[in-house]
């Protein structure tokens, strides 16, 4: 990563405060666009005796607009900053890539789940036809398919943190793996949802969409599910 250049990285809110401070290290992560490239993370520190950044190559600024309301975001741009050799961590030994997307997979479970248990509370509350809505088969059908997926992701997502956790070789292919599949049913689940509710899952006053747009920002972090896909096949040599 040469001088010359201008770098910008997108964090979450609560980063940014500590950051316009002046004190604050990054993860810069260059491989994204790539899914044949290897993982290459640098670190850049603001008080550094070796280069030091000046208040003129670091700008920082709040981001407002974002498909997730729930999360503020804040854009750092560092320009003309020159990274050494020194400051690449290993991520073939730790596996950050792999890492985070671990954890935004457990994530996107955790918003399954909770966005699964409102649908499936709403069907035995709302009544229709003088009986729950979740007892006509229609709904049934769409509650169990909907429950069986987020079972699996819960599963994929143990599964790919017992593996990555523990050294395992196939560590690297089944956190892909497990990124890929929750983000897919991650969306889906959040669509059956919709169903579940109906026209009132559709008003900005109902909680469905803040789910919804949770999910979805999900899927793109880390390496969107096509992207998973992709770098698994790399990694299988196909």
């Amino acid at each position: 990563m040469p001088a010359q250049t201008k770098i910008v990285i997108y964090l979450y809110n609560r980063l940014f405060d500590p950051l316009i401070q002046g004190n604050f290290w990054l993860y810069v992560l260059d491989y994204l666009n790539d899914p044949a490239a290897p993982v290459s993370f640098h670190v850049v520190t603001h008080e550094d005796p070796r280069h030091p950044l000046t208040d003129e190559q670091v700008t920082a600024r709040l981001q407002s607009e974002g498909i997730d309301v729930t999360r503020r975001w804040c854009a750092v741009e560092l320009t003309d900053v020159a990274v050494t050799a020194d400051d690449v961590v290993h991520a073939s030994d730790a596996h950050l890539g792999e890492l985070v997307a671990v954890l935004g997979a457990a994530e996107s479970v955790g918003a399954m789940q909770a966005d699964f248990d409102v649908a499936l509370q709403y069907a035995k509350d709302r009544i229709a036809f003088g009986r729950p809505i979740g007892s006509f088969q229609a709904i049934k059908h769409v509650l169990a398919d909907t429950s069986l997926a987020l079972e699996m992701s819960k599963a994929i997502t143990l599964a790919a943190a017992e593996t990555l956790g523990s050294g395992d070789d196939h560590g690297v292919q089944i956190a892909a793996m497990a990124k890929a599949f929750v983000n897919d049913s991650g969306q889906e689940l959040a669509q059956n949802c919709f169903q579940i509710f109906g026209g009132i899952g559709f008003t900005w006053e109902h909680d469905q969409h803040l789910y919804l747009r949770r999910l979805a920002t999900d899927a793109v972090l880390y390496g969107a599910p096509d992207w998973q896909r992709e770098r698994l096949c790399q990694l299988a040599g196909l």
